[in-house]
């Protein structure tokens, strides 16, 4: 079949740049405006957006032309402009990378699906970036079902860190609907649920008019004040995780803003072991470390392997003469990006890292012979329902191999590092499942050991 898309693009390209035909006028900008002319048609099959507003009231007919304003940066609309008729975006111009962010806010409410979906890819290529905006980035993408990626990745990167919330200068006008968001996940890793009580109490003293975190000065009215700022949040805080020592002199004085029934159930909690039992709808504890399971799941693992005490190093039997399979705990999924370091602290004939799904995996047989296993051996070749494909050189024999997974569940693809050196995404891994896990196949004499990389 013949294939004239090069020309048919060279003929949109022109069109661009000649404006020939064209039957729209935009007005870009606010205070300094720039005019740019367009093909309606060219519009309404790019964009919902001016599908709509260019076919409605809101329209203004100037002559033969339509009219239409929007109060963006000129330079960031001449950039999506041009996109809609040459169907590419040029990268050079995409630096600063605040830019990025700028362009996926516009494609967004343009109604530029693809760009929104390839924008928020490489901000979360760019995290450092985000992380150093993970505010203002989350608040931006806040209930835009669209930004769902982005707001994942934030979500998840706060979680992790919760310091990156109560560090920042922008928390005490943080967005209070996605503090309660992130207050009531099992995830928000802290190392005790007072650090979440002492910040609370920070924030709410912070809002506008300031109290004094002082309660000894409290005046009546600010007792008041501090107890309406907190309402909404007092469920959301895991009391009964708080110790004894740090309920008494961390969250009692603070009794005349707390409901009178926690504190009675708290001090029965602490006083009256037996009252324990009595007290019901009690939130499990959170996970109080950043890496709860990036261990090794004895349930989900080869009968001839052995699982060692700490749970993060796995070896076989010696009768193990063939690659079983063990998983790790956590499931990856959601729109995060993952990434873990897999030690082969010994290794076996081949040596085999990865990830699978849990539908119909056998541990018993090795992984890159089933549809739901995809692995990298030390061969340098990848596997997956008994194909392989050629990745990287060998490093078979070597003990003490440092293998780095990257698994994007944004694209659904997965790369590996070897020893610090990157490659690529594999070629054909490129729509895995939406639950995965950490896998790895081994046979006598290997010895693996996990490590999750912060």
């Amino acid at each position: 079949m013949a294939n004239f898309h090069r020309k048919l693009i060279s003929n949109y390209e022109n069109l661009y740049k000649t404006k020939e035909g064209y039957d729209v006028i935009i007005y870009v900008g606010e205070i300094l405006i720039k005019e740019f002319r367009a093909h309606s048609l060219i519009l309404k099959t790019h964009s919902k957006f001016f599908k709509r507003n260019l076919t409605k009231s809101i329209r203004k007919i100037t002559g033969r032309y339509l009219t239409i304003n929007l109060r963006y940066s000129p330079d960031l609309f001449e950039i999506l402009l041009s996109y809609m008729y040459c169907g590419s975006i040029d990268l050079m111009k995409l630096q600063p990378i605040h830019k990025i962010l700028d362009l996926l806010l516009i494609s967004d409410e343009l109604e530029l699906q693809p760009l929104v979906e390839y924008f928020q890819e490489i901000l979360i290529d760019h995290r450092v970036f985000v992380i150093r905006n993970i505010l203002e980035i989350i608040e931006l993408t806040y209930q835009k079902d669209s930004l769902d990626k982005l707001w994942n990745y934030c979500l998840q990167q706060i979680c992790y860190e919760p310091d990156y919330l109560f560090k920042s200068t922008r928390f005490f006008t943080f967005n209070q609907s996605i503090l309660e968001i992130l207050l009531k996940r099992d995830d928000f890793y802290v190392s005790n649920e007072i650090i979440i009580w002492k910040n609370l109490l920070k924030w709410a003293c912070g809002q506008n008019p300031i109290i004094k975190l002082d309660i000894n000065r409290w005046n009546k009215n600010e007792f008041m004040t501090m107890k309406k700022r907190l309402s909404r949040f007092i469920p959301l805080i895991r009391f009964y995780h708080i110790s004894s020592e740090d309920f008494l002199l961390k969250v009692y004085p603070f009794k005349e803003i707390l409901p009178r029934k926690l504190i009675d159930n708290m001090l029965a909690y602490h006083m009256v072991p037996k009252e324990k039992f009595k007290i019901i709808n009690i939130s499990p504890q959170r996970f109080t470390s950043r890496l709860p399971r990036y261990v090794w799941d004895k349930f989900a693992s080869g009968t001839k392997l052995i699982i060692d005490d700490d749970e993060k190093s796995v070896g076989a039997k010696n009768d193990c003469n063939s690659c079983q399979n063990v998983r790790a705990q956590i499931r990856l999924e959601d729109s995060g990006i993952f990434e873990w370091d897999i030690i082969i602290e010994k290794t076996c004939s081949f040596a085999w890292v990865g990830v699978c799904a849990s539908e119909n995996f056998n541990y018993e047989t090795f992984a890159g012979y089933q549809s739901t296993g995809w692995v990298l051996g030390s061969n340098g070749y990848c596997w997956n329902s008994a194909k392989s494909l050629k990745y990287c050189p060998s490093f078979i024999n070597e003990n003490g191999v440092k293998i780095t997974v990257r698994l994007n569940m944004i694209k659904r693809t997965c790369a590996f590092t070897i020893n610090n050196i990157k490659y690529p995404e594999v070629l054909g891994w490129n729509n895995l499942p939406s639950k995965l896990y950490l896998v790895v196949s081994l046979c006598h004499p290997g010895h693996f050991r996990i490590h999750y990389r912060l």
